[in-house]
C-alpha cells in the first residue's frame, strides 16, 4: 500500500467500515507515527458523527500490558472514543452477523463526576470519580491479520471500540480501591476466564490519569459524564453466534450480554 495523507486514510478507513470490508494496516513507513495514527483517527471519528449526528460519551484504553504492548511495537497504551449511539446498558442481545469479527473484552468502567485538572493525577481522578460499573468492550478487528499487527493501524481505526455495554453502576464513593478486585467471565452459566482489576495494567485510576494528559495534549480532554473503559482484565474472546455471556467484578452488579 502506498503512503497516504491523513485525511485519505480516514477516507479509506470509512468506506472500508461501510463496505463491512476486511481490515488494512497502514502503509509500513507510518507504523511508529503515533501522531499521524490519532490524526487520522480523529478525521475518521468526525466522519462518523456528521455522518449520525452521533457525540462521545467516553473513552476505551488498548493495549494496557507490556506484553501487547511489545507484541504491537509501542511502549504505551493506546486510545478510541466511545460513541453514544453504541453505548448500551446490560443486559444487552449483540447480533453477531453485524461485525465482520466481534471481539469481546472485560472490563472495569469509570465515569467521571468533574473534569480533571491539567496533569492529573490517580488521587485527582478518585475525586472526580462518580461512578464504577463493571462492562463488556465491543470490539470490531474486521479479521485483521494478528501476525501482521502494528499499534498505529489500530489506533487509526478508533482502536477497533465497537460499542460498549454497561453493568448496573455502583456510586464511587460507596466502593474504594479497586485494586485487588476479582473479575470472573462465564459463557452459559461456565467460567471461561478470571482475572484481576490489576492484571489490565495495574492501577486503573492511574491508567485514566494517563489518558488524561493524552487527551489534553490532543485538544480533546475527558469531560464530566464520560465513562473510561481501563483494559480488558481478561483475554479477549471471539464468540460465535449463540451464547449468553456474564462478567461479574467483587463489589459491582454482573454485566451481561447475549449473541445471536
Amino acid at each position: 500500500m502506498e503512503s497516504e495523507s491523513a485525511q485519505q486514510a480516514a477516507r479509506r478507513l470509512f468506506r472500508e467500515h461501510r463496505e463491512r470490508m476486511l481490515f488494512r494496516p497502514l502503509p509500513p513507513d507510518r507504523h511508529g507515527d503515533l501522531d499521524y495514527a490519532y490524526a487520522v483517527q480523529a478525521m475518521l471519528l468526525e466522519a462518523m458523527l456528521d455522518e449520525s449526528n452521533d457525540r462521545i460519551c467516553g473513552w476505551k484504553i488498548g493495549l494496557t500490558t507490556q506484553r501487547m504492548q511489545q507484541f504491537c511495537g509501542v511502549d504505551t497504551p493506546i486510545v478510541g472514543a466511545i460513541l453514544s449511539s453504541r453505548l448500551q446498558t446490560s443486559p444487552a442481545v449483540i447480533p453477531h452477523a453485524h461485525y465482520v469479527r466481534l471481539g469481546i473484552e472485560m472490563e472495569v468502567a469509570v465515569q467521571l463526576g468533574s473534569e480533571l485538572p491539567d496533569r492529573a493525577t490517580a488521587a485527582d481522578v478518585r475525586k472526580s470519580l462518580s461512578q464504577i460499573a463493571a462492562a463488556f468492550e465491543l470490539v470490531e478487528d474486521r479479521a485483521a491479520d494478528y501476525a501482521r499487527l502494528d499499534a498505529c493501524s489500530i489506533i487509526s481505526d478508533n482502536s477497533w471500540n465497537a460499542g460498549i455495554v454497561l453493568g448496573e453502576p455502583v456510586a464511587a464513593a460507596a466502593l474504594g480501591d479497586l485494586l485487588g478486585r476479582s473479575g470472573v467471565l462465564k459463557r452459559d452459566g461456565e467460567e471461561i476466564g478470571r482475572g484481576l482489576t490489576e492484571d489490565a495494567g495495574g492501577d486503573p485510576l492511574e491508567v485514566v490519569a494517563w489518558l488524561a494528559s493524552l487527551l489534553q495534549e490532543q485538544g480533546r480532554p475527558l469531560q464530566a459524564g464520560h465513562w473510561v473503559l481501563t483494559g480488558s482484565i481478561i483475554p479477549t474472546i471471539f464468540p460465535g453466534p449463540g451464547g449468553d455471556y456474564h462478567f461479574s467484578v467483587d463489589g459491582l452488579p454482573p454485566v451481561a450480554l447475549r449473541v445471536e
